[in-house]
């Protein structure tokens, strides 16, 4: 008898809605034709053999795109949602997750349970919706040493990593860029070469992190440095890279944040909010050139505070508090 598949592999162009529950049965779904003739394929579920109905008619079933393939990997090698499907779901406890080697459109949610690699040599793939989420529930890294990018379509939706990103060895992304109106939320480290931002980039981790990409400002653009529990010091966020960006924001009312640029920091203002509670101190650190229009400091219960560090460096803005009293430099 012949060993089971360890992969989930979906070798072609999906133009329509397909559901496929593959549970812990690897199975290699054939090349996919989009056909005024339903296509079917058995598929399992434990003992229960359902069919996934493959075509492009108005009768199709609802398009949404489910795969389940437990232990083993699922691979998109084709593009999916030519014809955009209305959600994508993937799970996979395999090492190498999901394998995205291509396109990807949808308009309602995507949602990537298990860890997920961006595959190529210095490709970029693209992850389309309108205003939904797009979530990443573990690690996301490229190919090994192939540095390829991330690039999120047109829409107003909301994308977050929960893990790490681009932290496997030699695993770094190249360019990760979101669209405007689009927040890519990051609760882990980042490696990468270049974040190009277009609309807003929340960095919400709740212990030290390294964010390693430059960040380059390509419109109306927004960086927050939020800790995201409450009621305690905030973790350091450490900006390797130069940071550019209209508003770049440290904390907020509710929540302290701590972060560190290494690199230059330029655009119009940075505001620096103490949080709610007397251990929310947030703090602004900046070992480089500082080119902004001005720097803003809100002392709440918890302090806000601007400190500038490393030889010969010039800043450049103005200094204030909220109101009067207020901040510490």
């Amino acid at each position: 008898m012949n060993a089971p598949a360890t992969a989930v592999e979906l070798r072609c162009a999906i133009a329509v809605g397909v559901t496929v529950i593959l549970e812990t049965l690897p199975v290699i779904v054939p090349d996919l034709v989009a056909s005024t003739t339903p296509l079917y394929e058995t598929v399992r579920v434990p003992d229960q053999p359902v069919p996934a109905v493959f075509s492009n008619t108005a009768t199709q079933i609802a398009p949404d795109l489910v795969v389940d393939a437990g232990a083993g990997s699922i691979t998109f090698s084709g593009v999916v949602g030519g014809t955009p499907l209305t959600s994508l779901a993937t799970t996979s406890t395999h090492s190498s997750g999901t394998n995205i080697a291509a396109n990807i459109t949808t308009t309602g949610t995507q949602t990537y349970s298990g860890a997920v690699t961006i595959t190529g040599t210095a490709a970029t793939r693209t992850l389309t919706n309108t205003s939904s989420a797009i979530t990443f529930s573990s690690t996301v890294d490229s190919t090994a040493s192939a540095a390829n990018s991330l690039t999120f379509g047109a829409g107003t939706g909301t994308a977050t990593f929960t893990g790490a990103v681009g932290g496997a060895s030699n695993g770094a992304l190249g360019t990760i860029t979101n669209a405007s109106g689009q927040t890519l939320i990051f609760s882990d480290a980042v490696s990468a070469t270049t974040i190009a931002n277009y609309g807003t980039l929340l960095f919400n981790a709740a212990s030290a992190k390294t964010i390693g990409p430059a960040i380059t400002d390509n419109g109306t653009t927004t960086v927050q440095v939020i800790n995201s529990a409450n009621s305690v010091a905030p973790g350091v966020i450490t900006f390797s890279g130069n940071v550019a960006a209209d508003t770049i924001t440290i904390g907020n009312t509710t929540y302290a944040g701590s972060a560190l640029f290494n690199g230059t920091v330029s655009g119009t203002n940075i505001n620096i909010v103490g949080g709610d509670h007397a251990s929310e101190a947030s703090l602004g650190k900046f070992a480089n050139t500082v080119s902004v229009t001005a720097i803003t400091l809100d002392t709440n219960t918890g302090t806000a505070t601007a400190e500038f560090s490393g030889s010969s460096k010039t800043v450049t803005g103005t200094i204030d508090g909220l109101a009067t009293t207020e901040g510490i430099v």
